[in-house]
């Protein structure tokens, strides 16, 4: 887990999607989307739903959120 990971997930957390976050981060979806499952893979369980309207947080994506912004914040 890197740094860059944490900020693509509290970035795609902040904006619900995918393409506003890789907007953010300067990298493509596809590339935000790799990016956060991988992150899942290694958590063990989703951190988002997704829909045709975005993505919202799972409640594990919310307790994951609150550390990754304390570790972020350092």
């Amino acid at each position: 887990m890197s740094i860059f990971a944490y900020n693509v997930f509290k970035t795609v957390a902040e904006k619900k999607s995918f393409v506003g976050a890789s907007e953010i981060v300067n990298i493509t979806p596809s590339a935000v989307s790799h990016c956060i499952t991988s992150l899942e893979k290694q958590f063990g369980f989703p951190l988002f739903y997704r829909s045709r309207n975005g993505v919202k947080l799972t409640y594990e994506g919310e307790v994951i959120l609150n550390y990754v912004q304390t570790i972020l914040h350092f």
